[in-house]
């Protein structure tokens, strides 16, 4: 039925009924009793377009609901497979959701961190889908030590977070398995009783393969929960490490076609949530090293750009030499031949890039543990000057800066991405 952004619309659900919604809406119960991502709410607000609420009722209710479009009740919105897992988990276990693309698993992880929470556990969710991450922003592995149930965990405050600075595994499986190892580690020493792991979607291919065989490795469930369609992600299940119970698993009703084609706009969503409002803030690099990049590990050579420039074809701004690489900053592209060339010459590995290819690079602020303290975009690298201006809500003074692989525009679109010759 359609619903007026204003004054809302009515829903009746039957016990059991219920229907997912995103914001910006506001849902109140009017008679009965209900349940949001398995835990009690009369009324619930949310005001990010790129979460998701699930209502679903406990006994014969009614709800208004507004701000949103149709709605849709449907039957066993939570599958009975969820409640027997929730009540199977106790304190000490490590627990990963294994599946592929919008199969549930990010919804089932919500509800039972709010069962388990609601019994008096420490739950400790641990998101590894550093493409829709439910805890931080895009390109993060993010941790969040939940002592009670919550809305949903993107409206939650991140305890922790590790950068990888893309939204795919692809190209960084050790950052993959180090980040989940460390926050896993972290959840301990913070007193979690029970750890709950989320994972990407990736399950195809060799890649795909070696990353779900480590993380499970460092990990060490368990119980793992296979979330597939028609023995999609089937070859999985034998990388799963023997002490690990593993209870197979079908997706929830709820996830549709119309659900999965959300994915386009969450992203965006989240990283405005991160970056929105941010201030420009002027780093020397004296104080504050770069990683990720080839940039600023050598020593400056002005000697070389007059030859350089004249041998590559381009105006070169800036070249420094590494005891394993050459890094340029250099106005155009250089010419192939010659970059090559130096390379055999040298022994070196040879990286460019140009300052519009570093406007607007994804960036962590990273604190002296290593760990993620806050995410920014690249206004602005001199090297000669060491200065590099960033655009951030973060007030603090980070150990590190790392350069992350997307480049997003003022809109917070990604429009690129850092491509393998790039310093």
């Amino acid at each position: 039925m359609a619903l007026d952004a204003e004054e809302g619309s009515e829903v009746t659900l039957e016990p059991g009924q219920g229907f997912v919604v995103y914001g910006p809406l506001r849902v109140s119960t009017l008679e009965g009793e209900v349940e949001v991502w398995g835990a009690p709410a009369d009324e619930v607000s949310v005001d990010h377009p790129d979460v998701p609420v699930l209502v679903r009722a406990v006994e014969r209710s009614r709800v208004l609901v507004a701000g949103t479009g149709s709605v849709e009740p449907l039957d066993g919105l939570i599958p009975e497979s969820w409640e027997e897992v929730a009540s199977s988990i106790e304190p000490g276990d490590t627990l990963v959701v294994l599946g592929g693309v919008d199969v549930g698993k990010s919804g089932l992880l919500t509800f039972l961190t709010n069962r388990l929470a609601a019994e008096g556990m420490r739950v400790a969710l641990l998101d590894a889908d550093v493409g829709q991450s439910d805890v931080g922003p895009p390109g993060t592995m993010g941790l969040l030590l939940a002592d009670s149930p919550l809305i949903h965990p993107k409206l939650s405050e991140p305890s922790a977070l590790f950068f990888v600075g893309d939204v795919t595994p692809r190209g960084h499986l050790l950052p993959m398995v180090v980040g989940s190892l460390r926050l896993a580690r972290l959840a301990r020493e913070r007193g979690a009783d029970v750890t709950l792991v989320n994972t990407t979607g990736m399950i195809r291919g060799g890649a795909a393969r070696a990353l779900k065989r480590f993380k499970l490795a460092a990990l060490n469930p368990t119980k793992v929960l296979m979330i597939q369609r028609e023995g999609e992600a089937e070859h999985i299940r034998r990388l799963i490490p023997g002490g690990a119970r593993v209870v197979d698993m079908a997706p929830p009703p709820y996830v549709s076609e119309k659900y999965r084609s959300l994915r386009r706009v969450s992203r965006r969503s989240s990283y405005a949530r991160y970056l929105e409002g941010g201030t420009l803030r002027s780093y020397d690099l004296d104080e504050v090293g770069l990683v990720g990049t080839f940039l600023g590990s050598g020593v400056p050579r002005p000697d070389l750009l007059e030859p350089f420039s004249r041998s590559l074809g381009c105006r070169l701004l800036y070249l420094e030499e590494a005891p394993d690489a050459i890094a340029m900053l250099c106005e155009g592209r250089p010419k192939a031949g010659t970059l090559k060339l130096i390379a055999e010459l040298t022994g070196k590995e040879v990286r460019y890039t140009t300052p519009e290819r570093l406007k607007g690079l994804y960036l962590g602020l990273l604190s002296g543990d290593g760990l993620c303290a806050a995410v920014g975009l690249l206004e602005r690298l001199d090297l000669g000057s060491r200065v590099i201006e960033v655009r951030t809500k973060y007030y603090g003074v980070p150990e590190l800066i790392e350069f992350g692989h997307v480049r997003l525009d003022e809109r917070y679109e990604e429009v690129g991405r850092r491509e393998p010759w790039e310093a």
